[in-house]
């Protein structure tokens, strides 16, 4: 488990978090648009996820797990910047 024992630690959480929320925003507005565009990048349930992580992050906030972000980071970005870049190419 990744803790967080300094402020700096703390404000990266912070950030980091805020980024993601700020992604899943996007992808949720995106969604509500763009539903088929979207999915011809990937299916319904990985959208899902981008989202209903973003409405975790929004409204439990409190709640964060700092392994769950870092994970996030070291697992799933990479992907995520992939498909956005096929988004992107798509408009």
């Amino acid at each position: 488990m990744v803790i967080i024992y300094s402020d700096e630690g703390l404000d990266k959480l912070d950030a980091i978090s805020m980024r993601l929320q700020s992604i899943g925003e996007a992808l949720r507005n995106l969604y509500k648009r763009e539903t088929e565009l979207l999915l011809q990048i990937s299916d319904k349930d990985y959208w899902s996820q981008i989202i209903k992580t973003r409405d975790f992050i929004s409204h439990h906030y409190v709640d964060i797990d700092s392994e769950t972000i870092y994970d996030i980071c070291a697992n799933e970005l990479e992907e995520l910047e992939e498909k956005i870049l096929l988004i992107k190419n798509k408009f």
